[in-house]
């Protein structure tokens, strides 16, 4: 139990310093896996663990639309993405299809990758730090625990 507890802090800690570029890549990593673990859910049969895990992925998702700064070049586009992928969310849901999140969880991950091209450039050759969503993951321990420590999902 001390360990989590650890865990979490550590996670916090990350999420307080992080510049709005390294959040919005962590964002996508939540989501990706909230995406991994709907198909899983699906795999499974698990019609509760695949209803929970698309709520919590409609709520990184709204983040993600509300982090949008619809004053720059190109903001368009990405909120149509994220349009895109709240639609696609929730065909894969009703439809118990995994290889609808599959798909979707490979265009969000293209996605993460893009911001984190970007913040790399931005940060010149300082590279991103790893989000809080790939570090120190362990089955049964959910990051989206540290994640509401910032913002409640």
């Amino acid at each position: 139990m001390t360990t989590h507890r650890n865990q979490l802090a550590y996670q916090e800690s990350v999420v307080r310093n992080a510049s709005l570029g390294e959040l919005v890549i962590t964002l996508h990593d939540i989501l990706a896996r909230d995406l991994h673990a709907g198909i899983g859910a699906i795999e499974a049969k698990d019609a509760q663990t695949l209803a929970a895990k698309t709520k919590h992925g409609f709520l990184v998702l709204a983040r993600l639309e509300g982090s949008v700064n619809t004053d720059i070049e190109g903001a368009e586009k990405i909120a149509r993405f994220y349009v895109m992928v709240r639609e696609q969310m929730l065909k894969g849901q009703v439809r118990r299809d995994s290889a609808i999140l599959r798909q979707l969880a490979g265009f969000v991950t293209d996605m993460r990758e893009a911001w984190a091209e970007v913040q790399g450039r931005e940060e010149g050759v300082k590279p991103a730090p790893e989000s809080f969503a790939q570090v120190h993951h362990h089955p049964g321990h959910e990051v989206a625990e540290a994640a509401a420590a910032s913002w409640k999902a």
